[in-house]
């Protein structure tokens, strides 16, 4: 028997808690099924990771409800 045969596989996420913890809930098995579990670390992307680059940048909001660049938009035209 090869390692996939009889396996039934399910894909979540999950984030590590306090002291190294995870709670995995709602699986698709049932209660006393013997599982393997096989935890890999998910790398943040740039896009994932919040930007500190504009904090504290904003010192004043001049009409923050106007439109920016209203001119400027091709339906407006």
């Amino acid at each position: 028997m090869t390692y996939t045969d009889d396996v039934e596989a399910h894909r979540t996420e999950a984030t590590v808690g306090e002291h190294g913890t995870l709670l995995l809930q709602n699986l698709p098995f049932e209660p006393g099924q013997p599982v393997e579990v096989l935890v890999v670390s998910k790398r943040r992307t740039e896009a994932e990771e919040p930007s500190r680059s504009l904090l504290g940048s904003v010192l004043l909001y001049s009409d923050p409800f106007e439109p920016v660049a209203g001119e400027e938009w091709e339906a407006q035209r």
